[in-house]
């Protein structure tokens, strides 16, 4: 059985790139993983265009309503692990709407 892996990065192409080796070494961690990664539409093309992850989704900017549907959407999966890369509010806020069975979230300031 695959292990689910739920990746946020939804800020700009250069925090994706920093980010790759992490993913990549994630991905070679859990050898039968399916990674599914949320992104910016800044870095959505430049995901794709890798052949790391499994499922891209762009995170919606335009209304509420649809990052209300987005969100429920997620929320009917389950992930064994959801990573939280960009430590946005609303990463995090996301992540705890959905099941998984580990949560980790990466900041660069105490809240």
């Amino acid at each position: 059985m695959a292990t689910e892996i739920l990746i946020f990065r939804t800020d700009s192409i250069g925090e994706l790139i920093v980010t790759c080796p992490v993913i990549i070494t994630i991905k070679k961690y859990f050898n039968n993983s399916r990674i599914t990664i949320i992104t910016s539409n800044k870095n959505y093309e430049y995901a794709k265009s890798l052949d790391i992850f499994d499922k891209i989704h762009e995170f919606p900017n335009n209304n509420l309503i649809n990052k209300i549907k987005f969100m429920y959407k997620l929320s009917k999966k389950k992930f064994d692990y959801i990573f939280i890369f960009d430590g946005k509010d609303r990463s995090i806020f996301s992540a705890s709407l959905i099941k998984s069975n580990y949560k980790v979230a990466v900041r660069d300031e105490k809240k």
